[in-house]
C-alpha cells in the first residue's frame, strides 16, 4: 500500500488493486498511518468545478473519489446541490443564490426584476427560486 501512495494512487485504485472495497482500503489507510496524496480541492474549487460539471457523478469522476466522497465535500463546503433526478445537461444557475436573503428583501417588497438584476439573472429565475406562481 505504501508503494502505491507513494505513486499517488487514489483510495478508489488503491480498492482495485487490493480487490478491496474503498471502505476497507480507506481503513488500511488509517490504521497504517499512510496518507493518499490527493486533497480535497477547497469551497471556491469545488463550487468552480460543480457549477462546470453540473452533476455530482461528473465532478467525482473529476476529481477520481467516490460519488458519496464527492457529495459529502459539496455539503460540507456549504454548496447547494441540484434537486436528485434532474434532466441530463441542465445547467446549475442558482447554486451560489442566496434564496433566504432573496425571500425576505422580496417580502420587504422589492421586485423580482430588482432581484434579478442583483443577482444576475432572469426575474423568471428568481421567480422559481422563490416558488411563486403568480
Amino acid at each position: 500500500m505504501a508503494a502505491l501512495v507513494a505513486r499517488e494512487y487514489t483510495v478508489a485504485e488503491i480498492a482495485r488493486e487490493a480487490d478491496v472495497t474503498a471502505a476497507t482500503a480507506r481503513s488500511w489507510l488509517k490504521r497504517h498511518g499512510l496518507v493518499t496524496g490527493r486533497a480535497r480541492p477547497g469551497p471556491a474549487e469545488l463550487r468552480r468545478r460543480y457549477v462546470k460539471l453540473s452533476s455530482i457523478a461528473a465532478l467525482a469522476a473529476e476529481l477520481d473519489v467516490a460519488p458519496e466522497t464527492a457529495r459529502r465535500w459539496l455539503i460540507d463546503a456549504g454548496i447547494e446541490l441540484l434537486p436528485r433526478g434532474r434532466q441530463q445537461g441542465a445547467r446549475i444557475v442558482d447554486v451560489d443564490v442566496d434564496v433566504k436573503d432573496l425571500r425576505m428583501r422580496r417580502e420587504a417588497g422589492e421586485s423580482l426584476r430588482a432581484l434579478a438584476a442583483a443577482t444576475g439573472r432572469d426575474w423568471r429565475t428568481i421567480k422559481r427560486l422563490l416558488g411563486e406562481t403568480k
